[in-house]
């Protein structure tokens, strides 16, 4: 009996699951642009980038938030290279801002986490890098 109540269980509990639709999201606004050509060496140098996106929905001003995001980058370019890859550094720290417009809301800034890290880029000619 025990046997036939798992039975109707599992079948049940199948029959009522049903599979959600997945859809694919940029991580960026439109129009935004990320930065330098994908992965091509910079020259030797020190390199400042800035990325700032701000975006104000145009829904009720009681409920509506708007929110700015900063991605300031400073990057390395050395003169050392490794298996005739050019040696670069970076660190970004970026930080998101946003701004209630209902009265008495709160405006907040917070820092998501700082990437520092190293990258290696090649310079493969005909105007093709790799990183």
């Amino acid at each position: 009996m025990v046997k036939y109540w798992l039975a109707a269980g599992a079948a049940a509990l199948s029959l009522s699951m049903s599979a959600t639709a997945s859809y694919a999201q940029t991580t960026t606004v439109p129009g935004e642009q990320v930065g330098l050509a994908i992965g091509a060496p910079l020259p030797e140098g020190v390199y400042a980038i800035n990325t700032f996106t701000y975006r104000s929905p145009d829904g009720p001003n009681l409920t509506s938030t708007d929110t700015a995001v900063n991605i300031p980058v400073l990057v390395w370019s050395t003169p050392w290279k490794v298996f005739g890859a050019r040696v670069e550094l970076a660190v970004a720290p970026p930080t998101v801002f946003t701004f209630s417009r209902a009265p008495g809301g709160r405006d907040t800034s917070i820092n998501v986490g700082t990437f520092v890290g190293g990258i290696f880029a090649w310079d493969l000619g005909n105007n093709i890098g790799v990183s």
